[in-house]
């Protein structure tokens, strides 16, 4: 006769916990507490940081996430509309900004850092670039959507490219 895997009746339970004991089921080593965390959040709000008030902290976080996106929202904008006017360029560098397109989020940040510092200026550019793909795309595609019945309307009526760009596509695109 083999082993049994299960102990005998008598020695069932023995080792088990009891009812009313403590049982750690989480390790508060790798597991933070909420109170624990609510405490520290007190500390930081009332105290500050290791690194100065927890408000600067914050203006600073912010700061950085407004330029990066106002920044990000220009530069998209900008080439969306120019390679969406120009079939030439689009064809040119449509492949390298897919390219850059696909490279992970994730990866560029220590690469700015390294590249860039610890500063603002990685921050920002990280900042840029999440924004920038999103802007560019929707941009581009607009420019390309825009109805070629009000293009043409326009160019009847006597429209520069710069008014038409202007006054037609700008509006219909975004």
């Amino acid at each position: 006769m083999g082993h049994r895997c299960t102990p005998p009746p008598q020695h069932r339970g023995q080792h088990s916990a009891r009812p009313g004991s403590k049982v750690p089921v989480i390790d508060p080593f790798f597991w933070g507490q909420p109170s624990g965390i609510w405490q520290q959040l007190v500390t930081w709000v009332t105290q500050g940081t290791a690194q100065g008030p927890l408000w600067e902290q914050i203006a600073v976080t912010l700061e950085e996430a407004i330029i990066g996106f106002a920044i990000g929202v220009v530069l998209g904008i900008v080439f969306g509309v120019v390679l969406g006017r120009n079939r030439f360029l689009a064809d040119v560098l449509g492949p390298y900004v897919k390219a850059a397109n696909s490279i992970p989020r994730v990866t560029l940040a220590p690469l700015f850092a390294i590249g860039l510092g610890l500063g603002i200026q990685s921050k920002v550019a990280l900042a840029v670039v999440l924004v920038f793909f999103i802007v560019f795309f929707n941009a581009f595609q607009g420019v390309r959507e825009v109805d070629r019945n009000l293009l043409a309307n326009a160019r009847i009526l006597g429209a520069s490219q710069q008014k038409l760009t202007t006054a037609v596509i700008l509006p219909s695109a975004l």
